[in-house]
Formats: structure tokens, C-alpha cells, sequence
């Protein structure tokens, strides 16, 4: 819906550094000036303080700072001339080549999660690889390929007439129709020319398509060699936590502990999206925290958008029902946070701050943490919880090692 705001002087768009500085000047001057900046939001101190900047699993791979283009799509064009095209995340056309490849080789196709790519792999070629680079590759068929496709140069045996063409992530709808056909066409040569092997058949990835299907709201179909996997019956595919894919990626328990949520058949779809969420320190868990906790016991901040919610009892260690539960959660500054969570400092029953031995002092003294805020006695729920965390976490767990309460 439209809304219509009072005209002023001067709008100016992003109000980054150079924006600021326009927009200071020009208001000294006189003028009436209006900033416009895109997404939510943000806050030097957290999001931009040691050490929240340092989460790479919130930052370089969830891409927490960065618009979710699969709700709020964004266009681009480098000129007044060009047409604006779409900033495109590509989950889509992952899903429309995997339900290709299933509906005509249903034995031959396997999906690869690696560190730094997502791959699709046909009969002994690989025909899509997704990398989150300013291209991604696509095995096109040349015959069906539009004008003007980037080719690698590469040559396939068992892909004969097709090759890898680099795509643009910002590429326009109309030519990526014409992509998507040349590369079906690109899959039902690899297909047809050979069958695939067990060896890539144990790489495959269930977590990639129960992803896709969280992401995008659609059902993917197993390969078949993979189906008894969900019907208890023996399978040669390695579950998530067992596969050499996963346990090689820089963040492999986090992303094994919400495979397994979203395996777990007992649980609804709302359970499942508020268990992952809850893992990271989000959802109910966060708003149920904030009704018990609403303040840094710490630091005494009661700005909810400075503050963290983090479990007590670490996540890998509770029931699902721990997992959610407010007694299980403090809302903690996130340098607070980092000391709590691996073991550095921990609470008394009483509420009285607990230092580790192996906490360098000037830590705390540069933070200016001198203890608890006004000390306020846990409830007996919430000691319970103390209890795991005095004799399992504190002073154990630290040492520059993450103990996985799984928290944003």
C-alpha cells in the first residue's frame, strides 16, 4: 500500500557515510531533508561490537546483514538505460532441477552440500553448482542455449552436445526461462548417458532438499535409492551428522543439529520452525525468555535490541521442551554472552556473577564488568538449570571453544 508522505527539499537515498554527511550539511543550510535506507534497522553496538561481528555462522553464512531476497526481492541496473533486473537468490531454480532430474531419473541424480557450494550432479556430470559468487554455473544444452551464453569452454563425455555456461545471479526472467529449458535438456543427456555410481550415490545431501522445502514451502522428492532412509528401512545414504559433505562444512554441528529437526517425523512443521529458531536464540524462546529476563543481569541493559537470548543448559544437552522453556534462558549483552557461553563466567542460585580462574582480568576490566547488576535470586525452575551450567560448562567449556548454546 502506497502512502504519501509531506514533500521536503531533499530526499536522499542510503543514508550511509556519504548520505550523513549530505544530509548533516544540507539540514545545517536550511533544508528540509528525508533519508531513505532499505532493510531494518541496525546498531553499531551489537551487531557491529567484538565480538557479535566475529559470528560467521550468523554473518558469512546465514548472511544475517543482508535483505532476504526470497521475500523482498530487489532489482539493480548500473544506468538509467538498462532495465532493472532482479538480485536473485537461487533456492528456486535448485528446487526445479532437482524435481526435473527426479521425474526422469529417479536413481541418477545425488545432491552435494560442501563447504562452499551446493551441487546437483546427473549420471557422472555435475549440472548445476551454486556458489554464491557474482556467477553461478549451469550445464546448458548448446543447442537449446539463448544468444550471447558465457560457455567455460569445457567438453563432457557423458554430456555430449552440452557444456557450462556462467550465469549471471541477477540475470532477467525472460532469459532465465530460456536457461532453465536448455538446461533440462542438459540434464536429460546426463541421464541418458550414464547411471551414476554408489560412490556418488553415499555424497548425497537429504539436508539440501528438506532446506529447500523449510525455505521455499515445497515438497522435493528423495532419490529412490534414498526413500527407505524415511521408512525405517536400511538405505546406503549416510544420514546428515554421518555424511563426509556435512562433517566438513565449517559449521557442521549447527547445521546437523536442525537436519535433525526437520527429520524428526513426530514433530509438526510450527514445531519444527520454532525449535530452529529457538536454537538460535530467536522466536518463542526469545519472547518467553524476556518475560522472566527482560534485563542483562550484567550489564543492566534492558534494550531488547542489544540483547541476546541464551540458553543455560546448553542446546545439544536439553529436550525439546528445555529447548523453548523461559526458565532455560537469560537475555544477555553479547560480550556477556560470548563469557557465558563458553564457560568464562556463570551465576549463583542467589544471582551473584561467577568469574572463571581462566579469565584474564583484563577482559572484565576493559568490558567494565564488575559483577551482577543488583543480584536477584533465580527461581527454582531457572537453578535447576544453573545447576547443569556450574558443573557442566563453567570453567570447562572455554578456552576458545564454542559449547554450542546455539544463540544469536
Amino acid at each position: 500500500m502506497v502512502q504519501r508522505l509531506k514533500e521536503v527539499d531533499v530526499v536522499v537515498i542510503g543514508v550511509g557515510m556519504v548520505g550523513s554527511i549530505l544530509s548533516k550539511e544540507l539540514a545545517a543550510a536550511g533544508y528540509k531533508v528525508v533519508g531513505l535506507e532499505r532493510g531494518q534497522t541496525r546498531f553499531t553496538v551489537p551487531e557491529f561490537q567484538s565480538p557479535a561481528i566475529h559470528d560467521e555462522l550468523r554473518f558469512d553464512i546465514r548472511k544475517a546483514l543482508m535483505q532476504d531476497n526470497t521475500r523482498e526481492p530487489v532489482t539493480f541496473r548500473n544506468s538509467s538505460s538498462q532495465t532493472a533486473l532482479p538480485v536473485r537468490r537461487w533456492e528456486s531454480f535448485l528446487a526445479d532441477s532437482i524435481e526435473y532430474a527426479a521425474s526422469k531419473y529417479e536413481d541418477r541424480w545425488v545432491a552435494l552440500l560442501e563447504p562452499t557450494y551446493t551441487r546437483i550432479t546427473v549420471g557422472m556430470v555435475r549440472c548445476l553448482h551454486l556458489w554464491g559468487g557474482e556467477d553461478e554455473v549451469v550445464l546448458l544444452s548448446r543447442a537449446d542455449a539463448p544468444s550471447g551464453t558465457r560457455w567455460s569452454g569445457g567438453e563432457y563425455v557423458y554430456a555430449p552436445g552440452c557444456e557450462e555456461a556462467c550465469v549471471s545471479r541477477s540475470v532477467g526472467a525472460r532469459l532465465l526461462r530460456s536457461i532453465r529449458e536448455a538446461h533440462f535438456r542438459a540434464i536429460d543427456a546426463c541421464g541418458k548417458a550414464h547411471a551414476g555410481n554408489n560412490q556418488r550415490r553415499r555424497a548425497h545431501s537429504p539436508g539440501v532438499l528438506r532446506y529447500l522445502e523449510e525455505v521455499l514451502g515445497r515438497k522435493l522428492p528423495n532419490p529412490s535409492y534414498a526413500r527407505g532412509a524415511s521408512k525405517g528401512e536400511p538405505s546406503n545414504v549416510k544420514q546428515p551428522a554421518e555424511n563426509p559433505a556435512l562433517e566438513s562444512h565449517p559449521f557442521a554441528d549447527e547445521l546437523a543439529e536442525e537436519l535433525s529437526i526437520l527429520a524428526d517425523a513426530e514433530l509438526s512443521s510450527t514445531e519444527k520452525v520454532a525449535l530452529i529458531v529457538a536454537r538460535r536464540g530467536q522466536g518463542v524462546f526469545r519472547e518467553n525468555v524476556l518475560r522472566v529476563e527482560p534485563r542483562c543481569r550484567v550489564t543492566g541493559v534492558t534494550d531488547a535490541d542489544h540483547l541476546r537470548a541464551s540458553h543455560i543448559k546448553p542446546w545439544r544437552d536439553c529436550s525439546n521442551g528445555e529447548r523453548l522453556s523461559e526458565n532455560n534462558g537469560l537475555m544477555l549483552a553479547p560480550h556477556v554472552d560470548h563469557l557465558f557461553d563458553r564457560g568464562y563466567i556463570s551465576f549463583t542460585d542467589a544471582g551473584e556473577l561467577l568469574v572463571s580462574k581462566f579469565l584474564d582480568p583484563l577482559v572484565l576490566r576493559d568490558w567494565g564488568l564488575t559483577g551482577s547488576v543488583d543480584p536477584k535470586s533465580f527461581s527454582p525452575k531457572q537453578c535447576v538449570y544453573f545447576d547443569f551450567h556450574r558443573n557442566q560448562v563453567f570453567e570447562r567449556r572455554g578456552h576458545g571453544k564454542e559449547s554450542d548454546h546455539g544463540d544469536e
